[in-house]
């Protein structure tokens, strides 16, 4: 909406008319309260306009059209964040093409979106905005994604990101015949870090990193209980991507298709390379803790596996030449 309206004044500045039409059509209100549209007042604002978000419940009438420099920030005292509701919107926040947004302290649910659209669709935050930053937020029920496919330089940290997907957005459903893209966090062709999150009970996997993203820096994480892997690095690189001191367990435990162990680890490193992965936790995942593959894809080479706390779960694929494995134990 933006977007639109400032090509529609610029083309009204050739006849002298922009200076009535933007007077008329954009009065910015950055700090925003329940009742009021949290959508248009984002479509009325300026690009890099810092939103104050009073605490409340807020419900979209679509997606909010993020603008470079834009940061949306809750205000809260009760220990829970502004609720923003997608209410079944494709997302809740489209930051595609923009540099630099900040989205903090908000909870983000209700993202859904039909089959036309998927996979690109049914994320609390979508689009490949480069350097976004997510700072203590909840990112919980969306249909697809927590957060989907963000650009390069992408921040999360001190989040909650939980019980994101479903199994239309697997590839458990044939029918609709489009590839796994569930998710907590799924991360495709860029650089990211991610840092003291909690990520647990998303229905596939938990952390995803694909289709060449990377550097990928994970460390001081909680995945728990996700159904598919808890981390799933696949086709991912370095250098100076590293999996350390996190906490991954319980994951794996997916109910449907649950006699296939395919694609199911604490930590899953397919297709993986120049990846260290080191000083995590990892307990109680069903099939292997930390798993290491070739796939029709592509080989596994740069990988280093050590001193990972292993408890009852085992590490495998430390045969393939490409991998390195030492003192991982009790």
């Amino acid at each position: 909406m933006k977007k639109l309206l400032a090509i529609f004044v610029a083309a009204l500045a050739a006849i002298g008319l922009e200076a009535h039409v933007a007077s008329a059509a954009r009065t910015c209100n950055s700090v925003i309260t329940p009742g009021e549209g949290l959508a248009k007042a984002a479509a009325n604002c300026p690009p890099s306009t810092t939103f104050i978000i009073k605490d409340g419940a807020y419900k979209l009438p679509g997606p909010i059209d993020v603008d470079s420099g834009d940061t949306f920030k809750g205000t809260y005292s009760d220990g829970t964040r502004p609720q923003i509701h997608a209410n079944g919107a494709e997302s809740a926040f489209d930051v595609s093409g923009t540099n630099r947004v900040t989205i903090r302290s908000l909870s983000i649910s209700g993202a859904g979106g039909g089959d036309k659209c998927a996979p690109a669709c049914g994320g609390a935050v979508k689009g490949d905005g480069t350097k976004l930053h997510v700072l203590n937020a909840r990112l919980h029920h969306n249909a697809n994604q927590g957060i989907g496919n963000p650009g390069d330089g992408f921040i999360l940290k001190n989040s909650e990101i939980d019980h994101n997907g479903s199994y239309r957005f697997t590839s458990l459903d044939s029918s609709s015949g489009k590839d796994a893209s569930s998710a907590g966090v799924k991360i495709a062709g860029n650089s990211a870090t991610l840092t003291n999150n909690r990520v647990h009970n998303n229905y596939w996997h938990g952390i995803w990193c694909d289709l060449k993203g990377g550097p990928i820096v994970l460390t001081g994480n909680r995945i728990h209980n996700n159904g598919m892997s808890g981390i799933k690095y696949e086709l991912c690189k370095g250098p100076g991507s590293k999996i350390a001191h996190n906490s991954v367990v319980h994951n794996g435990y997916l109910k449907k298709g649950s006699s296939d162990l395919e694609g199911r680890a604490g930590i899953l490193l397919q297709t993986a390379q120049s990846v260290e992965v080191t000083n995590n936790t990892v307990q109680d995942n069903r099939g292997y803790g930390i798993h290491a593959k070739d796939s029709n894809r592509g080989k596994t080479f740069g990988v280093s596996i050590h001193h990972n706390s292993m408890r009852n779960d085992s590490v495998v694929g430390c045969q393939i030449s490409g991998v390195k494995c030492e003192a991982n134990g009790r």
